[in-house]
């Protein structure tokens, strides 16, 4: 649930019916039904950059240990986007010293990403969620009022699994979007409603991939060697479920350059259509593999 910023500070198919004909000696086999399937992964090389000719037949992904025929893939780099940006502004952040370098560092990656039909939005967290600029299509309205960031009052605990799940996406838009979240916290979480495992099935419904930016001792987090495990444990497992990638900054030139290699993922984006059963089973086991040497695929799955 998302709250207006206390004191005024911040405001907030391709249907595909496959017949299968027995022979005239046996029982007919009744048709199976089945729909295209939509999956959004990025391609990346052993560098880490972004790959744009991948190929189809490069692909082989299989559902339940089923593999699935491949009947499209599309390059998206310049998909409409969706952008959160998240900022901890919790008591364990409050001697963070490097805030504005961190704003300025989000300003150049919304403006480098940035293209038309693009929406974002802005939401810090502490106990409670607060919208800093409200979901809009305005770039504009977003880079001018991400500096209040820096106006909170960096208190309280860290309800960091409650803020991932508490953004509510308009459904039947038409448009497939690719929908990424940017989360700048050490990734402690000490208060929320929901756990780690609803965070990630959060993530995953909606299709939104999640970058943690790491922030550690440098950036004014504290925390003992067993709470810091825990939480960079906890960063890597939800990236990596929902398809996004963790950063671990550790001065101010790696934060710009953490935000650059995010925006270098997203133009390794594709879209995968592959075909499933209409009654498909609730459990889902999707595993994508690539033929292309050294190649590595960022997608959601379980």
């Amino acid at each position: 649930m998302t709250n207006e910023w206390p004191k005024c500070v911040f405001l907030s198919l391709l249907l595909v019916f496959t017949l299968t004909f027995a022979p005239a000696t046996q029982a007919q086999t009744a048709p199976t039904a089945t729909t295209g399937a939509l999956l959004g992964l990025l391609a990346l090389d052993k560098d880490g950059l972004p790959i744009s000719d991948l190929k189809p037949t490069e692909l082989r992904v299989r559902v339940n240990k089923e593999d699935r025929n491949i009947l499209s893939l599309s390059a998206a780099p310049d998909a409409p986007k969706t952008i959160g940006l998240f900022f901890d502004i919790s008591g364990s952040r409050r001697n963070d010293k490097h805030l504005e370098k961190e704003i300025q560092a989000a300003t150049n990656f919304l403006q480098s990403i940035w293209r038309e039909g693009d929406e974002g939005f802005v939401l810090a967290f502490g106990d409670t969620l607060y919208f800093v600029a409200r979901p809009t299509h305005d770039l504009h309205q977003i880079l001018e009022l991400l500096p209040r960031v820096a106006d909170a009052v960096y208190y309280g605990s860290t309800a960091l699994y409650d803020a991932v799940c508490g953004v509510q996406f308009k459904k039947g838009e038409g448009v497939e979007r690719e929908k990424l979240y940017v989360v700048l916290s050490d990734f402690e979480d000490n208060v929320s409603k929901h756990s780690k495992t609803d965070a990630i099935r959060c993530l995953t419904e909606e299709k939104v991939r999640l970058f943690p930016l790491l922030l550690g001792s440098n950036f004014g987090s504290y925390g003992t060697k067993i709470t810091n495990k825990r939480t960079q444990e906890a960063a890597h497992e939800i990236a990596e479920r929902s398809g996004g990638e963790v950063l671990a900054p550790v001065s101010d030139k790696d934060l710009a350059e953490g935000f650059g290699r995010i925006a270098s993922d997203l133009r390794g984006a594709y879209w995968v259509e592959y075909e499933s059963p209409v009654q498909a089973a609730k459990q889902q086991k999707l595993h994508v593999d690539t033929t292309r040497l050294h190649a590595r695929l960022l997608y959601a799955h379980d």
